[in-house]
């Protein structure tokens, strides 16, 4: 898991869910759970019709969740709109496996046209020692909407994650490992029919059900292992059972109308098991509930499991954080300084009180030679020590008024990896790097026209290609 706590959101045609899961110790709980019914027509049929109403629910649902979110949450896709395919690729490394995964991911087109954002996972490897991926795909204007309304709501996202895999994190993994099964899963009316290898979806399908509707489960499972026994690979286990697990209405229903199977039916485990905590009160439900499983989510960072966040907003979050960052920087830096300020003033009016004491006993005492030197050698190191005092105190303002005009010209496209500066005598130098060589040329503009640093001077360190371009930056008093 990631460090905790994790947190999920859930977006569904009805309900908004935010949950926090915490842990220690390998025991985990509820720390922070809120969900609200949204307006109808606000989501229909998983596709996002109005982005701002929607922040709005995720604002108020964000705002219910005691302790508050920090950091980064993971979205759950509606299975309807994710493409989902399985295939073999020559066991390559690093850049060689993401180069042969786009070649198959064009290969593939019009299938999966332009418009859409694609991800994968690694699956395993095969008997013969080839890699199996699993690929995602899902319009773009699908996930730009999850994306705009997220965002509008002063929510960070990290992940955004087909919600099958969440479902299947519900599993405890020993019941998955080695074998390949059908997973069942049924909650607030949807039923989900994976099939399931080693713990990995292969295949899934999804549907809304109701009362009277026991045909659809049965339907949608028979169509699934049928798919599997035309298209699975020879090294591929054979479907050994059937995991159901779901909210209580989803259990009764499954028991009900889940029949004329071959494969034994099997209750699902869960993939962890939750401690009490005041956030939910049944805990049995909690533990199969959509939501929990995108909370349960492993390393945001992995990039062998399916993130389908834009690459575009991946690097705005790094910028604004930098940008978060620096206000922090700024804000501390004045408290600083104002506080500087007002020793030195108490400093400084200490220092006239003494002086003042000083003159009026000199005009009243007869030194002699020794006295009178000694003195005087008193209050050069008194002045002395006021002199430094002062320097501490200008430096001090001098840095944070740099950091703060650097915080006004730095471009979206740059990211900054270094600052040393030093004010007397004046020279600096800004480190970083930036989307491409434009961006630099961009900054370099701005720094220019800025009075602090209209000296600067331009290296770059890497002109081999047009992206992540290094750069560094130099000046000094002498420049201006």
């Amino acid at each position: 898991m990631a460090k905790l706590p994790a947190q999920g959101l859930l977006i569904t045609d009805t309900t908004v869910e935010i949950l926090v899961l915490n842990g220690a110790g390998g025991k985990y709980w509820v720390a922070g759970y809120a969900w609200s019914r949204l307006p109808a027509g606000v989501v229909n049929g998983g596709k996002v019709s109005d982005s701002r109403v929607l922040a709005e629910e995720i604002k108020k649902v964000a705002g219910k969740v005691k302790p508050q979110l920090k950091g980064p949450v993971v979205l759950g896709l509606p299975q309807a709109h994710v493409f989902l395919k399985g295939f073999t690729l020559p066991k390559f490394e690093g850049k060689d496996l993401e180069e042969a995964i786009a070649w198959h991911v064009n290969s593939l087109s019009p299938l999966i046209p332009d418009d859409t954002y694609t991800a994968y996972e690694i699956a395993g490897e095969t008997g013969d020692g080839q890699i199996r991926v699993t690929l995602a795909a899902v319009q773009k204007e699908i996930v730009d909407t999850y994306v705009e309304a997220v965002n509008l709501a002063g929510v960070e996202l990290g992940v955004i994650e087909p919600v099958v895999m969440a479902k299947t994190r519900l599993i405890n993994p020993k019941q998955l490992w080695g074998k390949s099964v059908v997973g069942v899963h049924v909650y607030g009316g949807v039923v989900t029919a994976s099939i399931l290898v080693n713990g990995k979806v292969w295949f899934s399908r999804e549907s809304s059900v109701a009362v009277g509707e026991g045909q659809v489960i049965n339907g949608i499972v028979n169509e699934i292992v049928d798919y599997f026994v035309k298209k699975r690979d020879k090294d591929v286990p054979n479907l050994s059972e059937i995991l159901y697990c779901g909210d209580r209405a989803g259990l009764q229903f499954i028991k009900s109308n889940l029949g004329n199977t071959a494969l034994p039916v099997v209750v699902a485990e869960p993939g962890i098991v939750l401690k009490a905590s005041g956030a939910v009160s049944d805990l049995e439900v909690a533990a199969m509930a959509p939501v929990l499983g995108l909370a349960m989510r492993g390393d945001l960072n992995r990039k062998e499991m399916i993130n389908l966040v834009p690459t575009w907003l991946t690097g705005q979050g790094e910028i604004n954080r930098w940008r978060r960052t620096a206000g922090v920087m700024v804000t501390v830096a004045a408290i600083t300084i104002w506080l500087l300020a007002g020793v030195w003033m108490g400093f400084k009016w200490w220092w006239q009180q003494e002086a003042d004491k000083l003159g009026l006993e000199l005009s009243q005492v007869v030194f002699n030679a020794q006295e009178e030197q000694e003195l005087t050698a008193w209050k050069d190191g008194f002045n002395r020590q006021v002199e430094m005092a002062t320097a501490i105190l200008e430096n001090q303002t001098d840095y944070e008024r740099v950091l703060a005009n650097l915080a006004a010209v730095t471009p979206k496209g740059v990211k900054l990896t270094a600052l040393v500066y030093q004010s007397a005598p004046s020279k600096w130098s800004i480190s970083g790097v930036a989307g491409n060589r434009e961006d630099v040329l961009v900054f370099d503009r701005e720094l220019k026209n800025a009075q602090l640093f209209d000296g600067a001077q331009l290296y770059f360190s890497s002109l081999d290609t047009d992206t992540e371009v290094g750069f560094r930056f130099g000046g000094s008093g002498d420049d201006k």
